[in-house]
């Protein structure tokens, strides 16, 4: 998994039926200090992440399993909204997500689930608690 910011929204009229009703993101990869790494990059979205917004992502096959048992064409997919990351090499001040302690109810995969509480992704020594309260 990798940190990413929400930059903006892919619109395209003309796409794979298996595409229909995902929404497609444009993420910049973050590194843990919080400041861009790489190119932009397009992800399938299966959190109802927006805008500005810190997430996290994966790459390849994996892009596709939330959406089980459509297989999406996707080779990145936002998996978590971040509402804070720490690193231990140092005291980093990371800005929350824009909708940071929000809880409702939205449909994920065709679903409608209702999340709340915190995990926390550990990867490389860098503790990243996420929410799943959004919209």
């Amino acid at each position: 998994m990798q940190l990413a910011r929400v930059i903006g929204d892919v619109v395209a009229t003309r796409k794979d039926p298996s595409f229909g009703g995902i929404t497609l993101l444009l993420v910049q990869p973050l590194g843990a200090d919080g400041e861009a790494v790489g190119r932009p990059l397009v992800a399938v979205d299966s959190v109802g992440a927006g805008a500005g917004e810190h997430v996290f992502f994966v790459r390849g096959k994996e892009a596709s399993f939330p959406f089980h048992p459509v297989e999406v064409p996707a080779d990145a997919g936002i998996v978590g909204i971040v509402d804070h990351w720490t690193t231990g090499e140092r005291d980093a001040v990371v800005r929350p997500s824009r909708r940071a302690g929000q809880t409702a109810e939205r449909s994920v995969g065709g679903r409608a689930k209702r999340r709340a509480g915190t995990e926390a992704v550990r990867s490389a020594g860098t503790s990243v608690p996420a929410s799943g309260d959004r919209r």
